[in-house]
Order: structure tokens, then C-alpha cells, then sequence
């Protein structure tokens, strides 16, 4: 499985799915791409250099502003020009992202 780690909180990348900032969150310390796509964003709403991991890379990072897992390979062009993510792509801020998916905020629920 995908994951993402701050520093040592981490949770679950959904596939399809878009992280289009970190704000109001510890900077982003690792990223696992477990069997997805993970595009990583230096600036966010996906603008600045991008590195692209494969199914079972893994990359240390200091500098990601936002990120996109995805089941297949996108065009980073296109997502750059339109500074959004694919369509039918489930896009939110980091914060969202994590009361949505993952486990530790379901049970505080």
C-alpha cells in the first residue's frame, strides 16, 4: 500500500486521488508508492519540478507541496497546465485529505 509520512505520522494514498496542498501540516518526510503512480510537486496546486515514483519506489522528500497517486501513468504537462488533477481524480487540501482517509481520525469520529 501507498503511504505518505510526516516525519513519523503517516497514513494511506488512495489510488486516483490529489493532494493539491500541505498547508497547516508538518512538511511531507517520505513518500512510499506501495502499487501506484506517486507524482510529487514542489509547489502546490502541482506547479515546480516534478518527481514521478513507480509502483514500489520509495523517496525521501524535503520539499512537496503536492502530490497525485494514481493507478496508471498521467502526463505532468497537462496536469501542470491546468493546475489541476485528472478528471474523476478525488482532489483536496491535505488536511481534508487526512480526515477522510485515514484510519486514526475514524475513530476519534
Amino acid at each position: 500500500m501507498a503511504k505518505i509520512y510526516h516525519d513519523k505520522f503517516s497514513y494511506d494514498l488512495v489510488p486516483d486521488t490529489a493532494i493539491n496542498n500541505f498547508r497547516q501540516m508538518n512538511k511531507v518526510t517520505s513518500v512510499n508508492a506501495g502499487n501506484l503512480y506517486v507524482y510529487i510537486f514542489e509547489g502546490e496546486q502541482y506547479q515546480g519540478r516534478c518527481q514521478v515514483l513507480n509502483p514500489g519506489e520509495k523517496a525521501l522528500t524535503g520539499n512537496c507541496g503536492s502530490v497525485i497517486s494514481s493507478l496508471r501513468s498521467i502526463s505532468v504537462e497537462e496536469i501542470q497546465k491546468s493546475g489541476c488533477a485528472p478528471a474523476k481524480y478525488w482532489e483536496m487540501p491535505g488536511s481534508m485529505y487526512v480526515l477522510h482517509f485515514s484510519s486514526i481520525y475514524r475513530y476519534v469520529s
